[in-house]
Parts: C-alpha cells; structure tokens; sequence
C-alpha cells in the first residue's frame, strides 16, 4: 500500500527538489551562477560555450545545461546582482522527473525563488505495486501549480496546485488544494483540498496533514469510503495508516453514520521475530437515542465496543505465550451492524490466554502450561451463559520408552506418560444471576503406559493403561440435582487396545495415464475397545468436560471400516496423494448412558449402539476439495443428519460450496422436534480477469426450511491503469432481532483508490469476503 505520504515525498524528490538544484549557485555574485557543478558542466548556445565569471550577463537562444544528472534547457537565463532568471520554454529534466514552467526567478545568495506556472511529473518508487480489490497502483505522479516558492532552506509553499498519480493528457482524479507548505522529513500541510473525479468535485478536505518519513510504508491518511444501510443510513469511514516501524504498525479509524452515530477505533499489528505474530483491533460506537415518529423514545442511547486479538509470542528459555480475545458488549448490536456472516451470526465471546514452556529431560519432554478461559455464549439477545477455565494449570510427560539401547526389543515399544492438573471451572447458567453458579475446582492426575505389540505392515496393535485419579471440591445431589458443596472423589482404571487390519492393499501400474502413474486401494478396518472400572456415584460429578463426562463400569466398542483410494500424480511430482477417503464408523456400549456422553457423534444416544457415521473425503487436486458425512440412526436405520462442502479454485476463479440438513424423526430422541430440524445452503464465488483489472463476488446463505435468504453479497472491483473502485452491496435478513418494522437490512458501500494512495476494510467488514475479514 502506497500511502499520500509516498506520493507527496516523490513529488518532492522530484519537483520540489528542483528549486534546490537550480537554486545551487554560489553564495557570491561575482562568481559563476553555474559554480557547484561537476567538471561536466556544459552550457551551449547558438552562439557556442559559455565562458561565466559575470556579475550581470545573460545567456539566449536555446540554452542547454548540463550539471550532474540535471538538465535544463530554456530559451534565456539572465542574472544581475543576487538575482537569476529562467524563461522561455522552462524545462528541467532529472532521473526519475521532468518538469516545464514559464519561468523561474530565484536568488543566487539565499537560494530562494519560485517557479510559475510548473507542470511535470516524477516517480515515486521504483517499486512495482500489485493490483487489488481496491485498484492498481502506479508509480507515478503528474502535478502543477500556480507557483511553487522555496521559502527557506527545508520549506517550500504551494499555491493554487494540484497533483495526481493518472500520468495522462486528462487525469481521471486530482486532488486540488489552494495553498500548502512541506518540510523535507517532516510534515505536509494542505488547506482546502477537493478531490475531483472526471472533474467533479468527491470530497472536500479543509485541512490534510501528513508526516513525513523515509521508509517505504509512510504514515498518511487513507481515502475515505462511503456506506449506506437501511440501519445506520448514510455513513462515511476514514482511516489514517502509522507506520512505527519495520516490525508493526497500526490504521486509525472514524466512521460516522446519520441515524447511528459515530465510530472509532484502531489496530495494531506486530511481528517482531519470525515465529512470533499478534495483533489487536478495538472498535468502540455511541449510537444515539433514537425516536418514533410521535416524538417517544424508542431506544436510549448506549455505546458498543468490541475488541479481538490475537497473538503467538516466543520468549526466551522455550517459554510461549499463545493469546485470542474475541469479545463484544452487546450480542444483538453485534448481530445487527457486522457485515460478514460469520460475525454477524456468532452467540459467543471470548477470552483465551495460554502461557507454556518445555522442559527437555531424559528420552522425553515436560510441558508446563498455565491457562486463563472465559466463554460466553448467548441463548438470548440479553441473556447468556459462562463458562470457562481460570485458571488451568497443567504439567504434561510426552511417552518415554523404557528401553532404548536395545531397538526393536519389547521393552523398547513400551512408554510411560502422564499428566496432572488444577483448574477452577467457571460455570454459570445465568451470567446476571450469581445464584445459578456452578463453579467447581478439580484436580485430576492420570499416570499411563503403553505398548506397541504389533507393527506389521497390515496389522497394528497398540494397548495402554491409566489410572485416573479425580477430586472434585463440590458435587451434585442425587436427589434434587442442586449443588451441593461436598467434595466428590474418583478412582478409574483405564484399559484400551486398539487394532488396525488386517490391511489388504491393491496397486494399479498405469505408465500412460495421464493423471497418475499409479493407483492404490487400500482396506482397513479398525477396532477399539475400552474397559473403565466401576464408579457408581456418577450423577454426583458436575460435569463440565470429556473427563466428568466418563461413565465408570463401562465397556465401549469402537468399529470402523475405511477405503482409502490413492494415487501418484504426476503433476506433484510423482508424489502418493490420497484422492478419496470413505470411513463408515459406530460404537458400541455396554452402559447405554456412556452414549449420551460420546462427543464423537451428533446428539445424545440413547440405546448401546451410537449412530451410524459416514465421511467422505475427496482431495484428487490443491486446488478441489471435496466432503460429506451423514448420520444414520442405529434402530430406525433413518437419516438423521448430513452435510456436504465443496471448493475448487483457479488462477480464475474460486468457489467454495456448503449444504447442511438436520431432519425432525419422531421416533428418535434428540430429533423428535420439529423446531429443531435445519437445512441449509451456502455458496461463494470470486471471479478475476488475467489483468487483475476486473474482479467480483457473489455469495449467498440460505434457509430453505423457512424459504428465505439469510444473507446475500456482491463485491465488485474495477482496476483502472491509476485507480480503482469498489462496491460491496449486501442484504441481511433481522427477523431473529425482532426489530419493529425492519425485517432485513440493505447495505451499499463503495470506496475509492487512487494510484499511490491506499484505501482500507471497514472494521465491520465492508468489502471482506463472505466468511469474515480480510
């Protein structure tokens, strides 16, 4: 992104630095005005070389001079005293610049003068920049202006001058300005600014002020983008970009809408070392009271902010901080003006900070973890439920072997691990009424070792064993379900085996295929059984993860059937791809309560067998990607559930598929409502001409239960050759708000992009793609 600083510092280097290489004559009048330049200096005229040393002279007929990489050629320069002037078809040329004026008068002491009447051009980088949605950026820059006066030894003053980077006869944009004043590395001033397309006037800038730098990102204001929205009505959003340095940065913003209010926010980005990352974005809106048409009040005034981070830092000694903040103060303001869908459909805020370090010992490693989560997720647009863990504090031991000197023995395939922690579940029904809190500590510690007692290539047979060992600081009563503030003990002894094959594997030779020069199909069916002690007192534990949620007493039996179909494709390289995976899963339960708490299956079991699990998973190509699954139910043998997602992409074009249906069964549990039952579709497409010039998308969600879309978007983006122009225009359905009156919101926005200066994202997504920010 080329930034209005970049463009104004090209302009200087180029046409302001002008007045400083003309103006480069000694501080004496009885010396040569031309004394300062290189050897190489060489004035020509009709009449032959120049010979210099005159206090009052003049030089005519098509002068040409030379000095250094400068050239400038004038129909007469003429000199009497301290003063200088160049006229007559004015032209300076420069690596990079090019500038022509009616004259120029400047003073050989001070070094001061103006130019009149300049017009040129000049190269802000030599950098080539990448067209985007929000238009292609030239290099270039064309200015003029009535006079461009050096006013002191690092200031210069502009008036009635206008610029652009369209390097055309007729630009299509200029910025105009009456007047304005630049500090080389410092700042640039412009009062009473128009920006003007095809010679209308856009937008007017009574004051632009903009830093000065010499690193290639610059500090600068961004081009404004306008919106409308049948919720916030008209709004205009501006930006201002800070570069801090070469490892961060950060984008003000401000946005302002005339039934809303106004907006303002920031963020923050850093990378300070390669494997370190983060950034933070707060958005903060005062929306104001809003009235009905007789005059009552319909809404009071509030202020919404919201705030996501993220951020994966390494320090020294190992030690790792991985953090995520995703968090809103108000659900249905979040719903109402997020413009992506998976913003504006999310019930849920959170806070997750993780802070780790390995410690290297003997043939394994210790990890040390301490963990700080809160999770809110909301049932209704003011009510909502918490959950959490803070803290966690946790130590892991990864597998050690036993036996290493001996490769290949037993005891080299037998490991022993563990892990241990203390957390403090955050647990409340309600988050505004204390008396629904279900907070519990736990302390959990799980000793294990494992063995490996076969490794054949079609048959794998893997067993362990753990003791678990949990102390809960308050349980449930049996009788009531209320909690009760009664410490709760459990003791599990955790047998598993696992069996992989017998595999059978086919391999086709196909040398003249021209997709693969081989196919393989390989079977494998897999076996898992699992044996856990008897714990009677089950319905005593507060349950809160996959650990309380282990029903004692109980075998379970899992079973799956898998055909893998891979191939080596030529166009990877001859490397093995797997093209097409097929899993058919169920298990198996001899306690038939252990399958209501099996996460591995949609919706609670009720009977000993779960679900009947199908995945399927097609990947022949990078760029085609294909899934389904289904659940089928074990006594009905009935649908119960199933989705599928696609998604294909070319230099061209990108399109990405979902399609998700969960069916009401009266007959069973968990699926017996008809309010429950959803189906869904959902589809993007981005297409793109070669040039980059032309770009769009379209993405939908729809809801064919109730026969309505959800959401509906087109992004288009048209890059000229010195700026571009982008449309976002998006339909919302608001029935789940119940807001009075308003049952969807149309919104259009568009933004604008001149050659060397950058535009932006909305921070409520405007011109994001339709999954959630750019």
């Amino acid at each position: 992104m080329i930034t209005p600083t970049q463009l104004l510092r090209g302009l200087m280097r180029g046409g302001l630095t002008l007045a400083l290489l003309l103006m480069a004559a000694p501080a004496h009048a009885q010396q040569d005005i031309f004394e300062g330049c290189s050897p190489e200096l060489n004035v020509l005229t009709h009449a032959g070389p120049y010979l210099g040393g005159k206090e009052k002279g003049s030089v005519t007929t098509e002068v040409h001079i030379r000095c250094d990489n400068l050239s400038i050629f004038a129909d007469e320069i003429t000199w009497d005293g301290k003063m200088a002037t160049a006229s007559g078809r004015l032209l300076v040329v420069q690596e990079g610049f090019r500038i022509t004026a009616a004259r120029a008068v400047f003073n050989r002491e001070t070094r001061l003068g103006v130019f009149y009447d300049a017009y040129g051009t000049a190269r802000i980088s030599d950098q080539p920049a990448e067209p985007s949605l929000f238009g292609s950026l030239e290099p270039e820059i064309i200015f003029q202006a009535e006079t461009l006066a050096k006013t002191g030894p690092r200031t210069y003053k502009i008036t009635n001058g206008w610029f652009s980077t369209c390097v055309q006869p007729n630009p299509r944009w200029a910025i105009n300005g009456s007047s304005g004043t630049i500090t080389l590395d410092e700042r640039v001033v412009l009062r009473n600014s128009v920006l003007r397309v095809k010679g209308v006037p856009v937008i007017y800038i009574p004051f632009i002020y903009y830093p000065l730098g010499e690193e290639d990102r610059s500090t600068g204001l961004l081009i404004p983008t306008y919106s409308t929205s049948s919720v916030r009505g008209q709004g205009l959003s501006n930006a201002y970009f800070l570069a801090l340095g070469r490892s961060h940065d950060a984008t003000l913003f401000h946005d302002y809408f005339s039934k809303e209010g106004q907006g303002i926010g920031g963020e923050y980005r850093f990378r300070p070392a390669e494997a370190s990352s983060g950034d933070v974005n707060f958005y903060m809106m005062n929306r104001r009271a809003r009235f009905r048409e007789d005059g009552t009040l319909e809404r009071d005034a509030s202020r919404y902010y919201e705030l996501r981070a993220h951020t994966n830092q390494r320090f020294r000694r190992g030690v790792q901080l991985v953090g995520n903040v995703n968090y809103f103060s108000d659900a249905a303001t979040q719903q109402l003006y997020q413009q992506n869908i998976y913003d504006f459909s999310r019930r849920d805020r959170r806070i997750d900070a993780q802070l780790s370090r390995d410690f290297d010992l003997d043939r394994t490693t210790l990890r040390f973890s301490g963990r700080y989560e809160r999770q809110e997720v909301f049932t209704g647009l003011d009510s909502a439920q918490r959950f959490g863990r803070a803290p966690e504090i946790k130590l892991s031991l990864n597998d050690r072997p036993l036996n290493t000197t001996r490769p290949g023995s037993f005891w080299s395939r037998v490991s022993v691990g563990g892990n241990a922690e203390v957390v403090n579940f955050q647990n409340r029904l309600d988050i505004n009424d204390r008396f629904t809190d279900r907070s519990v500590w736990r302390l959990d510690g799980a000793p294990n070792v494992r063995a490996t007692l076969s490794t054949l290539d079609f048959l794998y047979v893997t067993t362990a064993a753990s003791w678990r060992l949990t102390r809960w600081s308050d349980s449930v009563d049996p009788l009531t379900g209320d909690p009760a503030s009664v410490a709760l003990n459990r003791s599990l002894l955790d047998l598993r085996a696992d069996v992989a094959g017998p595999i059978l594997e086919r391999i086709w030779k196909t040398p003249k295929n021209g997709y693969a020069d081989s196919f393989k199909h390989r079977i494998e069916p897999r076996i898992g059984v699992q044996w856990l002690s008897a714990f009677d007192r089950f319905n005593q534990v507060v349950r809160n993860d996959h650990t309380d949620q282990q029903v004692g007493g109980t075998t379970t039996i899992n079973y799956s059937l898998t055909n893998k179909l891979s191939a080596k494709v030529k166009r990877d390289g001859g490397s093995n791809r797997d093209i097409l995976i097929v899993t058919v899963q169920q298990s198996y339960y001899s306690n038939a309560l252990a399958g209501q708490f099996d996460t591995n299956y949609q919706g609670a079991t009720q009977g000993s067998f779960s679900p009947i699990q199908v995945r399927v998973i097609g990947r022949p190509q990078d760029r085609v990607d294909g899934q389904f699954q289904m659940s089928i139910d074990s006594d009905t043998r009935a649908i119960m559930s199933y989705s599928a997602s696609a998604a294909l992409s070319s230099d061209l074009a990108e399109f990405k598929g979902g399609w998700s249906r969960k069916l009401f069964l009266p007959d069973v549990p968990g699926f017996d409502n008809p309010a429950g039952a959803t189906h869904f579709l959902d589809a993007a497409v981005r297409l793109r001409t070669r040039s980059r010039r032309f770009s769009g998308e379209y993405g939908f969600n729809y809801d064919v239960k109730s026969g309505g879309f959800l959401n509906q978007r087109v992004v288009v983006g048209m890059n000229a050759q010195c700026c571009g122009v982008s449309v976002d225009y998006q339909t919302v359905a608001l029935g789940h708000l119940a807001l009075p009156g308003l049952q969807q919101d149309r919104r259009f926005g568009i933004s604008f992009t001149l050659a060397g200066i950058g535009s932006f994202s909305n921070p409520m997504g405007a011109f994001g793609n339709n999954t959630g920010r750019r």
